[in-house]
């Protein structure tokens, strides 16, 4: 008699959403004390999770690059824009290379939407197997380029991208106040 393949997936299945649930869980128990790490720590920690994404979008890019596999080649490219994004947010970080700007708040915000959006492009039917993947690979260059922009002026020229605004009442932060956030 042949064994079901559920028999193998449903405990991987439960073990997944265990895991996936914990971070949740974490959080309600420790949500109402507030955490403030300071400058180095914010720094040394987002430029260690942008060395993982850079690490991972290199190989991706490369696998999907020889294999002429649209999707892997989008995958890489959304973990090298959110690696770039990740990197310029610590870089940003106010009191370790450049004073107070916006460009911490925005990268910070920016990172997962932008990931988001580029890893849904893989939806697309003509971009999942296409004949050619330079023209990702061209997307890849143009979206980091325009990373490197916003970095470059908005350190060099803080005014022009603003401090984003925060919400003055705490009830519009659902996970604790907004200093407690990156």
């Amino acid at each position: 008699m042949r064994r079901s393949t559920t028999q193998h997936v449903i405990p991987a299945l439960a073990l997944g959403a265990g895991v996936a649930l914990l971070p949740s869980l974490v959080i309600n128990a420790v949500a109402h004390r507030h955490a403030h790490f300071g400058g180095q720590t914010h720094f040394s920690g987002v430029g260690l999770a942008a060395l993982a994404a850079a690490l991972a979008a290199v190989a991706l890019t490369i696998v999907g690059a020889r294999r002429r596999d649209g999707r892997t080649v989008l995958v890489g490219t959304a973990f090298s824009v959110m690696a770039a994004l990740l990197a310029l947010h610590g870089i940003a970080t106010p009191g370790m290379l450049v004073g107070m700007n916006g460009v911490v708040a925005f990268t910070g915000g920016a990172t997962l939407p932008v990931g988001a959006a580029v890893l849904a492009l893989s939806a697309l039917p003509s971009l999942r197997r296409p004949r050619d993947v330079k023209p990702l690979i061209a997307l890849q260059i143009v979206l980091l380029s325009g990373v490197l922009a916003l970095g470059a002026v908005g350190m060099l020229v803080p005014s022009t991208v603003p401090n984003l605004a925060v919400p003055r009442r705490s009830s519009s932060w659902p996970l604790g106040s907004p200093s407690s956030h990156c």
